[in-house]
């Protein structure tokens, strides 16, 4: 899937191979849903392509054709087990890189969401970027760059993908899914202008959920509604994993109820006045629930405690 607003990135990177200076650690840093692990699929098949161009991959070699098939052994694509990327996961790669690529061409390893490596993981790491291997391309990506060790970002190219243009992200996802204009928008409102975050949202019609859930919201807040059923209707639909939209929503409140914006640019703009230090609590406690997600935990109990924050954060009057 080729993706307009990564078009420079690429353009910029095809002479770096053509002219063999591919650096052997890339950093690719953006928010969710930019298309971080695209850009890095792409920049792995300019590097393994045996008959690269001025104008990119030529898709026929048979690098291009494993690739495109999945299963090239020199491209190695390294994720998260039970959020964590673990120590065992970096060594076997330290261990890897030092064999010769099978094509001749670079072995590319692509660290996906590099921040969640433990302290372990992180400083075996950083040893192999330290004693770069030959025609060896590392590429981590990463939505929370700050959580990454100086060190391992001091021995990186740094990439930051930047936000598209909505005129952009309009026209690529009305090219992708069938959805009308104001649906669009307000996708890409939730989305923060996220054009891949902002598909999955169309496909997966979790605009109207979201709207739902900002109706029991403020059902909560007036007690006209069990805190219970809530929590069993949210959980059971999965619609606990749609609480980060509900932080763009009340981010949006708060803006518009300050005077920092000019127009409600959400159809969900919460009606119930609250102050706006206890809104930003919220949102913290939303950002952790979040992480808690990843991890083995009770998440019914701790969205009921989510849920009952919420409901006991004081409020005045609706708007």
């Amino acid at each position: 899937m080729s993706l307009p607003w990564l078009a420079d990135n690429i353009r910029q990177f095809i002479p770096l191979v053509n002219e063999q200076r591919i650096p052997h650690a890339i950093l690719l840093s953006a928010a969710r849903g930019m298309g971080k692990v695209e850009l890095a699929k792409e920049m792995a098949q300019l590097a393994m392509c045996e008959n690269i161009t001025e104008d990119g991959a030529c898709f026929r070699c048979s690098a291009c054709e494993l690739i495109k098939a999945g299963n090239h052994t020199d491209l190695t694509v390294i994720k998260a087990e039970n959020a964590v990327i673990k120590v065992s996961q970096i060594r076997k790669l330290t261990s890897d890189v030092v064999l010769t690529a099978s094509k001749n061409q670079h072995k590319v390893i692509i660290i996906q969401d590099a921040e969640k490596m433990n302290p372990s993981s992180a400083n075996a790491l950083l040893k192999t970027l330290e004693e770069p291997p030959q025609k060896v391309l590392i590429i981590l990506t990463t939505n929370e760059i700050g959580q990454l060790l100086p060190t391992i970002k001091s021995r990186c190219v740094k990439i930051t993908i930047q936000s598209t243009s909505n005129h952009i992200a309009n026209q690529w996802l009305t090219s992708q899914i069938e959805s009308d204009i104001d649906g669009i928008d307000f996708a890409l409102f939730l989305s923060d202008n996220s054009p891949l975050l902002a598909y999955s949202i169309l496909h997966n019609n979790v605009s109207e959920d979201v709207k739902i859930m900002v109706k029991d919201m403020e059902a909560l807040q007036q007690q006209s509604v069990a805190l219970l059923d809530v929590c069993k209707k949210w959980y059971s639909n999965n619609w606990h994993y749609n609480l980060n939209y509900i932080s763009v929503i009340l981010l949006n409140h708060l803006l518009l109820k300050n005077g920092l914006l000019s127009e409600n640019k959400s159809e969900s703009h919460i009606k119930i006045n609250i102050q706006a230090n206890k809104i930003l609590t919220f949102i913290k406690s939303i950002h952790q629930f979040s992480k808690r997600l990843e991890l083995p935990l009770k998440g019914e109990l701790q969205l009921e405690k989510l849920l009952l924050m919420w409901k006991n954060t004081p409020s005045s009057t609706i708007d």
